[in-house]
């Protein structure tokens, strides 16, 4: 059988940005396994440190905070983007070819502000280089106890990035049964977990009706995000 493991954006976000000739119709869930929250942070001499000094800052100058990201339709630049929409704010994005040189960029003080998973972030917040604002997940993350979220700032907005296996729907319902119970044992083991630590994937397993059910939420969630053409004119060419 073929299987698919993939980041849920595949199915959610890809499809409205390329001419695809799939949706999350087409597969049948067997699993996720990892989630991994988005972090926005800031350059160390930023003149806001928490998230309501940033929205304060940016509607009393408007496109003054410049925006990095690795790339137009990125999830880098599409978190960044939502959470302008929710707060009514506007920054100046600049895209980078990658998220190392729109980080290089930030650190330089050549960049006010960006979005990007902790782990790619936390050695420049060690070092002091970048700072952060606030953490787009339901609860505050293990590495980074002192980040408020989102929610906790007045900002409704949670990004994880999930990636999950996928099967073909056609897939027999024993065989998938079958390959979703090896998952979760997998995900259960000692040394998957310490492994998944080591490469600082945070594990976040969801069984097939549990899986299916956030996809059609994500799905529907960026259907609404697509339909606006402010945003879309954001993050296509």
């Amino acid at each position: 059988h073929t299987l698919l493991f993939a980041a849920t954006a595949v199915f959610s976000v890809v499809p409205h940005l390329n001419a695809a000739t799939y949706t999350w119709n087409d597969f049948a869930a067997i699993g996720n396994l990892t989630a991994v929250p988005m972090l926005m942070a800031a350059r160390s001499s930023a003149p806001y440190k928490t998230l309501k000094e940033l929205v304060a800052f940016a509607k009393a100058n408007p496109g003054a905070v410049n925006f990095a990201s690795g790339g137009l339709g990125t999830s880098m630049q599409i978190t960044g983007e939502e959470m302008q929409i929710l707060t009514d704010v506007t920054f100046t994005h600049i895209p980078f070819p990658g998220g190392g040189p729109a980080i290089q960029a930030l650190m330089s003080g050549n960049a006010d502000l960006i979005v990007a998973p902790p782990s790619i972030l936390k050695p420049a917040l060690d070092r002091g280089s970048i700072r952060p604002v606030a953490l787009f997940s339901e609860a505050r993350h293990p590495a980074l106890p002192d980040v408020p979220t989102g929610r906790e700032q007045g900002v409704d907005l949670v990004e994880n990035l999930k990636s999950g296996l996928v099967a073909p729907k056609a897939i027999p319902a024993a065989v998938a049964d079958k390959l979703s119970r090896a998952l979760e044992t997998a995900v259960n083991d000692s040394q998957c977990r310490e492994q998944m630590v080591k490469i600082n994937m945070d594990l976040a397993y969801m069984p097939p009706a549990e899986f299916d059910r956030v996809m059609r939420g994500e799905v529907a969630r960026y259907e609404k995000l697509f339909n606006n053409p402010a945003f879309v004119s954001r993050v296509k060419k």
